[in-house]
């Protein structure tokens, strides 16, 4: 049915007079939506179908949540016995660090807390009731639930799923993944089992709970790191406030009473952890201290016997004044060397070399060792018995000061240890919550009814957007003002029989000839008996048909309408005007172009040789012949006019298939050929917008008389409604090559 002329699309050369870039036609919009409201309404009902069905089978998700808050200092009353009166006294005393809310949240979300929360509270076996999933290893019904505080696999069993089959609340039977009876269990008491391959299992069931028995639960064992894994990332920690200091812990799950467990015992390890924390830094101190404690003893003694020996061999050496002085900063400065080394080695057990204060202690030193230089060229100077005398005292006095300030220090860590609080306390404890924070059932209803709402106006307008094309005969006709002549179906068996037939290379098929029963067929009868009155009224032998753009059918509609013509005992002729992309020639079986209405109006051929007859018809017809390079001055040559008047004279029609009107202007040449011609505009169903048609006529009537009336082409009732109109058209009509 379709001319099969090629058409492109070039820049917009013109608006439609009546919209404007920024009008928007609310009318037509509102008739749209009124139109598919069907579609609206179905789309609303699956959607909020699903969205019962999702509240239906989704379980309801609750949230537990504590909150803790992180001191900036050490409070312990301890504090300043024990050296720790925050800064830099704390960090050189037992190597404690004020730490800030953010930096404590990888603590509480690190395998060291959680994993004691995972040993402690069994989340690695996983229970369910039978056939429901698991969901943060939670059971999806609080009413159906198992508590097994025991579960011992092998490690290659991890994942596989056991079965606990009840018979009634306290006697189960243990099925292994394979599906074979393990054995038989009492709820409170243990149960050794071995699977049919030989691997040991052993469990502990504490409690079952179930509204009817016989009852089946699902149970599985995960590795302690998966487990982990698992609750750091459902697990939330937030710091309430930037710079606050409080930390909140909070969890989802379905299983309320589980959910607040594990929060109470993340939070309540967190703190014992960094107590621990805090009392293993003083105990590690205090160990230091205990092994530096023996070695300091010694040298105190071994000075005692130096400075005893000197004085029992030497007549007693009285030290003046300057040698006094000298004694006392020696001593001062050997001190303090003496602590920073034990800085710096007690700093070395928790930081590296580079840690800032081990460098900064390491400074002081070289300083002190400086100054410790210079005090020894003054006390060189000394007579010799005055020197050894002053470097024996001196080592003694600095020893045994040194000895009772680590003594003090090891008693103060002692105490330190004993009595360690830490900078973390619980403000508020997970309690057992009472509503759901999802499903939302209100905030989902009233999301999906607006998503249902949308959906359902976006797919209106995409039809509608889709489906530009007119299809209503009354529509036409009340826009424009001219006839509608005929409605032709659209008929699936043409398409079908042109594709077989040109396949392999026999006559296009001519419907009203080859299933004279159609539908199509009597739609192109009724056009018959309206074009009978209609020449009655014009007297006019020459009937032109066009279309606004290819595909249209013109040349279906031409050699069908003329074969019923010649069954009155009318002698039709049908003439192929289009010298580009005529299809006349196959409804013939002609193998090429070479002879028709080009070579005729070159005087190449005379009339009687351009003529040939369709096959198994009266219809005579003469096919565009070879594509020439200036069609439409061949029409206006006045062979061409000549022709028309020849044909009229031998015939009692002559049916001129013209190109599409908006292509080129052959259409309106052809039409000056003959005097007052019947102008018949062959549409495509759905294929055409209001203002491309109503342009066709405006330029065919600009350019030479007016149009007779319309041919609607390919109708298919299911796809009549209401269109949009497009704003832009220009047309480039490209001959084949």
């Amino acid at each position: 049915m379709s001319d099969e002329l090629h058409l492109s699309t070039s820049e917009a050369a013109r608006k439609s007079p009546d919209h404007t870039d920024d009008e928007i036609d609310i009318g037509r919009l509102v008739a749209i939506l009124v139109a598919g409201k069907w579609w609206i309404a179905v789309c609303l009902a699956v959607v909020i179908g699903l969205a019962l069905v999702y509240l239906r089978i989704t379980p309801n998700t609750y949230s537990a949540d504590a909150l803790l808050q992180i001191q900036a200092t050490d409070n312990s009353p301890l504090s300043q016995i024990s050296g720790q009166a925050g800064g830099a006294g704390a960090v050189s005393l037992l190597g404690l660090s004020q730490s800030t809310a953010q930096s404590e949240i990888p603590i509480i979300t690190s395998r060291d807390v959680l994993g004691k929360t995972v040993r402690d509270l069994n989340l690695a076996t996983l229970a369910q009731p039978g056939g429901w999933p698991i969901i943060n290893g939670a059971p999806s019904d609080e009413d159906t639930r198992i508590v097994v505080s025991r579960f011992d696999v092998p490690d290659d069993l991890f994942g596989q799923q056991f079965k606990l089959v009840f018979q009634s609340p306290k006697r189960y039977t243990v099925i292994d993944p394979e599906g074979d009876k393990i054995g038989d269990g009492t709820v409170g008491k243990p149960i050794e089992a071995k699977t049919g391959s030989g691997e040991q299992v052993e469990m502990f069931v504490q409690s079952a709970k179930a509204p009817a028995w016989p009852a089946t639960f699902d149970v599985s064992k995960q590795a302690w790191l998966s487990a982990v894994g698992a609750l750091q990332g459902s697990l939330t920690v937030e710091e309430e406030a930037s710079g606050s200091g409080v930390l909140s812990i909070a969890l989802e799950g379905e299983d309320r009473q589980k959910i607040t467990n594990i929060v109470n015992s993340v939070a309540q390890n967190y703190v014992n952890q960094n107590v621990e924390a805090r009392s293993e830094q003083a105990a590690q101190s205090l160990m230091f201290l205990k092994s530096q404690l023996p070695k300091l003893k010694s040298k105190v003694n071994a000075a005692e016997v130096q400075l005893a020996d000197y004085q029992e061999k030497n007549q007693p050496v009285d030290l003046s004044a300057q040698a006094q002085a000298l004694l006392g900063q020696a001593s001062s400065l050997e001190d303090k060397r003496s602590k920073l080394k034990l800085k710096v080695a007690e700093l070395s057990q928790q930081y590296t070399s580079q840690y800032p204060e081990v460098q900064a202690a390491r400074d002081q030193l070289t300083q002190l060792q400086e100054q410790s230089n210079a005090l020894e060229k003054h006390i060189n100077k000394l007579p010799n018995s005055q020197k050894q005398m002053l470097g024996l005292e001196r080592d003694l006095k600095v020893n045994t000061e040194l000895y009772t300030a680590l003594l003090n220090r090891a008693q103060e860590l002692r105490v330190a240890k004993a009595g360690t609080i830490g900078n973390v306390r619980i403000v508020d404890k997970a309690v057992f919550p009472v509503k759901p924070v999802a499903p939302r059932s209100r905030l989902v209803l009233f999301i999906v009814i607006l998503l249902g709402l949308m959906l359902g106006i976006a797919l209106v307008l995409l039809r509608a957007a889709l489906r530009r094309g007119v299809s209503d005969p009354q529509l036409i006709e009340r826009q424009t003002g001219l006839a509608v002549y005929a409605v032709l179906p659209f008929s699936n068996w043409l398409g079908r029989a042109k594709r077989r037939a040109l396949r392999a290379g026999l006559p296009a098929p001519v419907l009203t000839v080859e299933k004279d029963d159609d539908p199509v067929a009597e739609a192109l009868r009724s056009l018959r008996t309206s074009l009978y009155f209609a020449q009655m009224e014009t007297g006019s032998k020459v009937l032109v048909m066009t279309g606004p753009s290819p595909g249209v059918g013109k040349s279906f509609v031409s050699v069908n309408l003329g074969h019923l013509l010649t069954q009155v005992e009318q002698k039709v002729i049908v003439v192929d005007a289009d010298m580009r992309r005529g299809t006349v020639h196959e409804y013939i079986g002609a193998d090429d172009r070479s002879v028709g209405l080009a070579e005729l109006l070159a005087g190449a051929i005379d009339l009687q040789t351009a003529i040939r007859k369709v096959p198994h018809t009266d219809l005579d017809v003469i096919s565009s012949g070879t594509t020439p390079s200036n069609p439409s001055e061949l029409l206006m040559r006045p062979a061409f006019k000549h022709l028309i008047s020849d044909l009229q004279s031998r015939y009692d029609l002559v049916i001129v298939d013209a190109p599409p009107i908006l292509a080129v202007t052959d259409a309106a040449i052809i039409s000056s050929a003959a005097d007052n011609p019947l102008m018949f505009m062959v549409l495509n169903s759905g294929q055409h917008p209001m203002e491309e048609i109503q342009q066709s006529v405006e330029r065919l009537t600009r350019q030479r008389g007016s149009v007779t009336g319309f041919i609607l082409n390919g109708y298919r009732a299911s796809k009549a409604r209401a269109t949009h109109g497009a704003d832009q058209y220009q047309y480039e009509y490209v001959s084949k090559s």
